[in-house]
């Protein structure tokens, strides 16, 4: 199935549903996750980095791992993140509790997830 495919303009009271996942770690229970909704879900997209909001970079087999994903049909599309670098009081900001940036960082990766999966069905 392509992502166009039982979509229709015409018929506004059709759905889509998409899933969108944030990966940096966790890559182990990453299958088994998207195995769970594949059937429920018409699209789903992974958003990854390779070097966290921190520096640390991600396990040597991540990319691996999306990859085999995606071939297996369960992923339809992958897209790269690269967060931008932050200095100490960002750094710390981030870790606080009570700091707004944390939002700000969170919800510029959920647009590039929404960026991805609206221009999918456009």
């Amino acid at each position: 199935m392509t992502v166009t495919e039982g979509t229709s303009n015409d018929n506004p009271t059709h759905m889509i549903l998409g899933a969108a996942y944030n990966v940096f770690d966790g890559e182990e229970l990453l299958e088994a996750s998207i195995r769970s909704i594949r059937t429920s879900v018409d699209y789903i997209v992974i958003v990854y980095q390779t070097t966290s909001n921190f520096g640390e970079k991600c396990s040597h087999n991540l990319v691996q791992i999306l990859e085999s994903l995606k071939e297996k049909g369960l992923v339809d599309d992958i897209v790269h993140y690269e967060p931008r670098s932050f200095n100490k009081e960002e750094r710390r900001k981030m870790i606080s509790p009570y700091s707004d940036i944390t939002g700000a960082v969170q919800g510029g990766i959920e647009s590039i997830a929404e960026q991805v999966l609206f221009d999918s069905f456009h």
